[in-house]
């Protein structure tokens, strides 16, 4: 959020407003194209069309889940590296652990791309 008093420079304000009407046809399957991407707005999907931006696509719930449990897995080895650090012990098996955890998740997203 920018500070209070804050304003973008001219350039990224966005002033201009595009109107269109639609049929009932063009209307169902625009809004579908927007639905199964991975944009949260109409106003950001035409942005892309415009400017060739990539729309994402939407995540699955599996892919979802993958990213989810490699986060955790992040953490762990955050925690183990502060042990470390810190001058304490961290066992090799639950470094090992965290590693084998990580090539497995990663190797799942690589796959299912």
């Amino acid at each position: 959020m920018p500070a209070r008093g804050h304003r973008k420079p001219d350039a990224l304000r966005r002033t201009r407003t595009a109107k269109t009407l639609l049929t009932e046809r063009e209307a169902t399957a625009f809004e579908a194209r927007v639905s199964a991407s991975g944009v949260r707005t109409e106003a950001d999907f035409i942005r892309r069309l415009i400017t060739g931006a990539p729309i994402p696509r939407k995540r699955s719930p599996e892919r979802a889940e993958l990213l989810r449990t490699l986060a955790g897995i992040g953490n762990n080895l955050n925690q183990l590296a502060r042990i470390a650090n810190s001058g304490g012990r961290v066992a090799e098996i639950d470094l090992q652990k965290a590693l084998d955890d990580f090539r497995d998740v990663a190797q799942k997203l690589t796959l299912g791309r």
